[in-house]
């Protein structure tokens, strides 16, 4: 990672999946969603690329897409993280 970037390793619980790719509003199927990860499709942790607001992708200082996640991590006064 780079300056300024941090990652963070965890176990999730089996009701909770990660859509390894890229989120696309056009492309996106919600049934087949539904089938593919068995009703987990609530509890997806999805991301997409950046768009600014005329809908060009951003990217950053290096050149990189910029992604963006629904996630969000919360680090709790003990230094862990949910």
């Amino acid at each position: 990672p780079g300056s300024g970037v941090s990652l963070h390793m965890t176990k999730l619980p089996n009701l909770v999946a990660i859509q390894p790719t890229a989120f696309d509003e056009a492309e996106y199927d919600e049934k087949e969603e539904e089938d593919e990860y068995k009703g987990y499709v609530h509890n997806m942790i999805r991301w997409r690329y950046k768009r600014d607001e005329n809908g060009n992708l951003v990217r950053d200082a290096d050149g990189k897409l910029v992604r963006e996640s629904n996630s969000k991590l919360v680090k709790w006064s003990d230094g862990s993280f949910t």
